[in-house]
């Protein structure tokens, strides 16, 4: 009987043994990877806190939220591309405990003790708070086990509940940004500092190009979209230019002013669509090239950087198809259209009247 619940006893010890949640890597942890028979690979890593190792001939790979074994396994899987059968053992030489880690827009990104009860918003305030450009509505937590939660900081500092952090998380506050699309001199990302307005935005994007235009200006967020006309600032409404991060803002394209001179039907200033701004849909609105028309030389003006550019095309060729003749037109551009070259006859007169002498005197 004695040994029948000795038996039971060392089962249920088992049981409670194999039931304990297998430890997972966590930031700070410093893990030796050994490769059997492939000294060059086998090294000791700390784990950083975004949970990212570089490894040889791998690069970059996550190892935070992995067990020892997960890990081995992942490592074998990606450098059996290199060597025949890796042999991959991965173990913990040193556990972090008690820490947690700020990175991204703080003042002083680091590792930080973590005191029991500890919130967000005190933990940022440990790392110096966050600077003008950062991204409160969209801060990272990321638990030792890899679970990440996007938190609005936003609404704790108006009394929401704080968030109460973990041994082992990591805090990643991001940049604020948002794109700038469409008729600006250097469209991209803009980095967001607090209190920016949309007019501030534009001009670190270089400002409009001469094609935009400012009346309807669309800003998307959340998937919603509003149109801003800055062509009227007296109608501009501070909360409709105050920006989020995450914005998109599209400049589009505004109808193209042209002015036509020299050899055609109807000369004069011609406004066009965007997406009919070619050189031959240009002079078909001014009725085409009268017979006087030099083709070969159709001189195209415009102002780039603060000087004027000239370029001459080819509307013969430009007709047959060549996309490199049948330019794009520019807003503002001046199109002239020379008159062909005339033979100033008066000039030959005398040549003639020597040649007709000469005739008339072999002919006697």
């Amino acid at each position: 009987m004695k040994r029948v619940i000795f038996l039971l006893s060392v089962a249920l010890i088992c049981g409670a043994l194999g039931a304990v949640e297998p430890y997972r890597i966590a930031p700070a942890d410093v893990i030796d990877i050994t490769v059997w028979g492939e000294p060059d690979l086998s090294k000791q890593v700390v784990v950083p806190p975004d949970g990212k190792i570089t490894y040889p001939l791998i690069g970059e790979i996550e190892v935070i939220g992995l067990t020892t074994q997960e890990l081995a396994h992942k490592l074998a899987q990606k450098l059996g591309a290199f060597i025949k059968e890796p042999n991959v053992a991965v173990s913990i030489v040193k556990f972090s405990f008690n820490k947690f880690y700020v990175l991204g827009e703080v003042a002083k990104p680091g590792e930080y003790d973590l005191v029991p009860g500890l919130g967000l918003r005190e933990a940022l305030a440990l790392s110096g708070d966050v600077t003008p450009q950062a991204d409160t509505t969209s801060v990272l937590l990321i638990s030792k086990e890899g679970k990440k939660e996007k938190i609005n900081l936003q609404e704790i500092l108006k009394g929401g509940t704080d968030v109460k952090l973990n041994p082992g998380d990591t805090i990643i506050v991001p940049t604020a940004v948002v794109t700038v699309i469409g008729e600006v001199r250097i469209p991209g990302e803009v980095i967001l500092f607090q209190g920016a307005k949309l007019q501030e935005i534009i001009a670190r994007c270089g400002g409009f190009t001469d094609n935009a235009d400012i009346s309807n200006i669309a800003i998307t967020r959340e998937g919603k979209t509003t149109y801003v006309d800055l062509s009227n600032p007296q109608s501009l409404n501070p909360a409709d230019i105050t920006l989020q991060p995450g914005d998109v803002i599209y400049v589009s394209r505004g109808n193209i002013r042209v002015v036509i001179i020299g050899e055609v039907a109807k000369p004069g200033i011609y406004t066009i669509a965007p997406a009919n701004a070619r050189l031959l849909d240009v002079l078909a609105l001014a009725g085409g090239l009268r017979s006087t028309a030099d083709e070969g030389r159709v001189m195209i003006t415009r102002q780039k950087n603060g000087e004027m550019e000239k370029i001459t095309v080819d509307l013969r060729r430009a007709s047959r198809g060549d996309p490199s003749q049948n330019i794009e037109i520019k807003n503002n551009d001046i199109l002239s259209v020379p008159a062909k070259k005339q033979i100033e006859w008066s000039r030959y007169l005398p040549i003639f009247s020597i040649l007709y002498y000469i005739t008339y005197i072999t002919r006697r």
